[in-house]
């Protein structure tokens, strides 16, 4: 399954900038890895994009930005459960100001 995400704010600076799209994938053969960018419907935040910084063995996963300075918190962010991942980010369509 595929899907499409726009990179909102600079939480994810450098990799991101604001205005980019992502394209997501779910992964077929493998679950997700420490590292990995993934997009996350999130309960309270809605659709956002973060790094996966921590793989628990219960299934959950937490989640940070590439830019701490200007990201919501891990602790703020909750665990993430694996239903709540949207996909993996395979591609980048960079936003041109």
């Amino acid at each position: 399954m595929f899907g499409i995400a726009k990179v909102v704010g600079s939480s994810m600076l450098p990799t991101f900038s604001d205005g980019d799209f992502v394209i997501t994938a779910r992964p077929l053969f493998r679950s997700y890895r420490l590292g990995d960018i993934v997009a996350i419907q999130h309960p309270t935040l809605g659709v956002i994009i973060k790094r996966i910084s921590h793989c628990s063995n219960d299934g959950t996963f937490l989640v940070t930005g590439d830019n701490h300075s200007a990201s919501t918190s891990t602790l703020a962010m909750g665990d993430i459960p694996l239903n709540r991942i949207m996909g993996r980010v395979i591609f980048t369509i960079r936003h041109n100001k």
